[in-house]
């Protein structure tokens, strides 16, 4: 477990929340708390998202990021690379807008390697029904233990969507091909026990042809 703070004292635009602690016990459970409070009325607010990257080997930059609205609800913002990252409302486009812009700023930290490396995490349902109609559906699927990831796509990449039941969350895996997509969702799935082998992760549908 860790404890890290983040704030947002002096900026003019943003929703006046201090995150006041976060934490992540890899080797117990899969659960991650952040709580930010609301400066002047210290009520809770949920992030609407967390960014988050695995180590891929040793030495390797861990990497999770909160997502918030701004103040006005117009935006959508995080903090990465020493900086504030924000995004306007656009119809659920924002999500993965932000995503990618974060993904480059740690790229130009040395954080990062590629871009796909990381990912939506934890997205809540009411964002989720925003994102959707914005990616296209296919009649492809990853399949493993009787469960199943929907693939959509995006522009020049696919992205698979996982409902994690147990949080009422949605959390995105991303490549450039069915291949590359398969391979990132059955390490993490691996490394979450959920699957005891790569291998046991399948793609069904018309992309697997």
């Amino acid at each position: 477990m860790f404890f890290q703070a983040f704030s947002t004292r002096g900026e003019a635009n943003h929703y006046d929340i201090q995150i006041a602690e976060a934490s992540y016990a890899p080797d117990k459970s899969e659960a991650l708390h952040v709580r930010g409070v609301h400066r002047r009325t210290l009520g809770l607010v949920r992030p609407i998202f967390y960014l988050k990257k695995r180590p891929e080997a040793v030495g390797d930059f861990e990497f999770w990021a909160p997502v918030f609205p701004s103040k006005d609800h117009d935006a959508v913002y995080t903090y990465a690379a020493s900086g504030r990252r924000e995004v306007e409302i656009d119809h659920g486009c924002e999500i993965l807008r932000l995503r990618s812009q974060v993904a480059w700023a740690l790229i130009g930290d040395s954080r990062l390697k590629e871009d796909y490396d990381l990912r939506v995490d934890r997205l809540l349902p009411m964002y989720w029904e925003k994102v959707r109609p914005q990616l296209k559906a296919t009649s492809s699927k990853l399949v493993f233990n009787g469960s199943q990831m929907d693939i959509y796509q995006e522009g020049r990449y696919l992205v698979a969507v996982e409902q994690r039941l147990a949080e009422d969350r949605y959390s995105f895996y991303i490549g450039d091909s069915v291949e590359e997509l398969q391979t990132r969702a059955a390490k993490d799935l691996v490394r979450r026990r959920l699957v005891t082998d790569i291998a046991k992760v399948k793609v069904e549908g018309g992309l697997a042809e």
